[in-house]
């Protein structure tokens, strides 16, 4: 099912920055991509707040829209487990910029520590990748949440050409 989803947007975007701009020069994509890395592993502190989110959904909705995309390929409801299905669709912008496109995270530090938090309601969801240039791993959050000045924490890392 995963092999089966259309190209993501990230990955259209990729491919038009590479097109532009070549392979060889430096890139950053950033932004609110709305999903955590490891933020669903076991362990998590957010994971069982998104599998609660998850099983409260609607799954007969879910699975209608999965079998669009995939074709018309024969799913059930047990095709839509939490790790089997929600995990791998939700990681899979990170999956196609880290083993697809060449891109690496700039964070240093493991997205789904408390302290990395950047959104209200989950852990880290927004990001910077970076092709062709190294993060100097001193990544940190400017928080905007507890000051009320967003619905999110900006994340800051500086960069360096290689």
């Amino acid at each position: 099912l995963h092999d089966a989803l259309p190209i993501c947007q990230v990955e259209q975007l990729a491919l038009s920055i590479r097109e532009k701009c070549g392979a060889s020069k430096p890139c950053v994509i950033a932004g609110d991509f709305n999903t955590m890395h490891h933020g669903y592993d076991k362990g998590s502190p957010w994971r069982q707040a998104a599998e609660d989110y998850y099983n409260n959904t609607n799954l007969d909705k879910a699975l209608r829209l999965a079998q669009e995309l995939a074709g018309g390929m024969a799913l059930t409801k047990e095709d839509f487990t939490f790790d089997g299905f929600f995990t791998c669709f939700q990681n899979r912008v990170h999956q196609v910029l880290d083993h697809k496109l060449g891109y690496v995270c700039a964070y240093g530090q493991a997205d789904n520590a408390a302290d990395m938090k950047t959104s209200a309601h989950s852990g880290c969801i927004d990001w910077i990748y970076v092709r062709n240039l190294l993060s100097m791993k001193d990544d940190c959050i400017v928080d905007a949440l507890a000051k009320g000045l967003s619905d999110h924490n900006a994340v800051k890392v500086t960069l360096r050409f290689r």
